[in-house]
């Protein structure tokens, strides 16, 4: 029993350990890797989905006549359904949403409020140039 209480949790710990060494400057490769434009979008695609898929869960079972007696092949059609319908409504809502307000913060004041290093960087040089000219 303690062996099926434990193996979820020792497997998101040992991906966390993994992705720990990533980004404590010990392996490069692997955090340049992971920093790809490719895994950004990836990475805010399913934060948007796990933020909707309760959501899109209750809508498409309270619909249905008998949600909570429906058979298997029923439960795995909606499953897909569910994916389907989850990752279009994530993608929507970034292209929608979050995109647009992305560049406008990046336009108005994110180099002013940003940690990132490098959009600092370029701040503070785009500032001495204007100072020069």
């Amino acid at each position: 029993m303690a062996y099926f209480g434990l193996t979820r949790v020792t497997f998101s710990f040992g991906l966390f350990m993994m992705i720990f060494v990533f980004f404590m400057d010990s392996y490069t490769m692997g955090r340049e890797f992971l920093s790809r434009p490719f895994f950004q979008v990836c990475g805010k695609l399913c934060f948007i989905t796990a933020l909707i898929t309760p959501l899109m869960i209750q809508l498409i079972y309270s619909t249905l006549p008998g949600g909570l007696y429906v058979s298997f092949n029923r439960v795995f059609q909606l499953g897909f359904g569910n994916v389907i319908a989850v990752m279009v409504t994530g993608l929507l809502l970034y292209i929608i949403v979050e995109f647009p307000l992305r560049r406008l913060l990046e336009w108005s004041i994110l180099h002013r409020l940003s940690s990132d290093k490098a959009v600092h960087k370029a701040y503070v040089q785009q500032e001495e140039e204007k100072e020069v000219n």
